[in-house]
């Protein structure tokens, strides 16, 4: 990330200049698009969805659910490179109040020598299994019912379907012990995450806001279809409320294999136990992707789901408790800047500011501005 810091505008020729290069190449990216979108192998890959169905509509949206997610940052400092995640999940009823559970955060690197060695790249890829891992944990809370009364429904922000960030990390050879470590602790917490989910009761799905895999064209084995899933599935879903294909396609072990190449990712996840669909819940947005873990009463099965997520959804199409779980971990770039200054000022208030040595470390913690 970056740090706010006030700077000097630049210069209206170099506005226009951007403007004028990101114009021109907008739209030669629509025209690609297009004609992506209406070539023979995408038509495949579409078959793949089927017809869409209507989910229809849910009325008991005054039940009780509970949401995850979770937020990081990355600072980028004079002599180190350290990032912090956190994560929560909460509860509520659409109308009633928010409960929401304990907060956890935790800094990478944990040992501080290592941050000294570590480029903001290198966090990153120790980081982004850490947060998720850690949005797991706090899903996995709540379906014990620790925040108080057991939902009906958790929602994860974010897939079931382990992340291209979590599947990065894994083959990350700088640090590779540190992110090794971050993804062992993800798929532990996803596994017991599901299990919880399946004995507790307790209905589990992911809500994918931004589902730019490929995993359609994987299962078609179709390798020249260049479109995102999300692409896909907006030629197909029409209407809000409805949903493709209509029986959500099932990660087998031979779905595993094509949309999960290594091979400790797949074999963490047991075949069978997550599914996924597309679902149009705005008719601003495209499609969100919606992972179905285990389902209970009282739903009957991924429509009853999708149509409660449908009828607690806002105008972009977020279900309200997602809405609440994001607004309460949300790092902005400013929450991010504002919280380390002031945990800078906190560790110089131990100390003597006269001190030659406090000087010295203060301006090796000094943030880098500009790129």
């Amino acid at each position: 990330m970056e740090f706010d810091q006030e700077r000097p505008l630049p210069s209206q020729q170099a506005i226009l200049a951007i403007r004028e290069a990101l114009s021109s190449y907008l739209e030669r990216l629509a025209e690609s698009i297009g004609t992506s979108v209406h070539s023979r192998a995408s038509q495949d890959v579409k078959a793949m969805l089927g017809d869409p169905v209507d989910v229809g509509t849910w009325e008991d949206v005054g039940l009780l659910a509970a949401a995850a997610d979770g937020g990081s940052a990355i600072y980028s400092l004079s002599s180190a490179s350290l990032g912090v995640a956190v994560a929560i999940s909460l509860q509520l009823r659409v109308g009633g109040s928010v409960i929401r559970g304990p907060a956890r955060s935790q800094v990478v690197p944990e040992d501080p020598s290592e941050a000294v060695k570590m480029t903001p790249q290198e966090v990153d890829f120790v980081l982004a299994p850490l947060r998720e891992a850690m949005v797991a944990e706090a899903a996995m809370s709540a379906v014990r019912g620790e925040l108080g009364e057991k939902p009906e429904i958790v929602i994860l922000d974010g897939p079931l379907i382990p992340p291209k960030p979590v599947r990065l990390a894994h083959r990350a050879t700088s640090h590779s012990r540190l992110a090794a470590r971050a993804v062992s602790r993800y798929l532990r917490a996803h596994s017991e995450l599901i299990r919880a989910s399946e004995e507790e009761g307790v209905t589990l799905v992911g809500f994918v806001k931004r589902p730019r895999a490929h995993y359609l064209s994987a299962l078609a084995n179709v390798e020249e279809v260049a479109l995102s899933d999300s692409a896909i599935a907006s030629e197909v879903l029409q209407r809000v409320g409805q949903m493709a294909p209509g029986d959500p396609i099932t990660l087998y072990e031979r779905e595993l294999e094509l949309v999960i190449g290594e091979e400790q990712i797949r074999e963490a996840i047991d075949p069978g136990s997550i599914s996924f669909a597309f679902l149009r819940t705005s008719r601003r947005r495209p499609p969100y992707r919606i992972d179905f873990g285990p389902i209970h009463e009282p739903f009957g099965g991924p429509a009853d789901v999708a149509a409660y997520l449908v009828a607690t959804a806002d105008a972009e199409g977020i279900p309200l408790a997602v809405v609440k779980a994001d607004e309460s971990v949300k790092v902005s770039r400013k929450i991010a800047t504002d919280a380390y200054f002031e945990s800078l000022r906190r560790m110089l208030a131990k100390a003597s500011r006269s001190a030659p040595d406090v000087r010295r470390v203060l301006q090796l913690l000094t943030p880098m501005y500009g790129e």
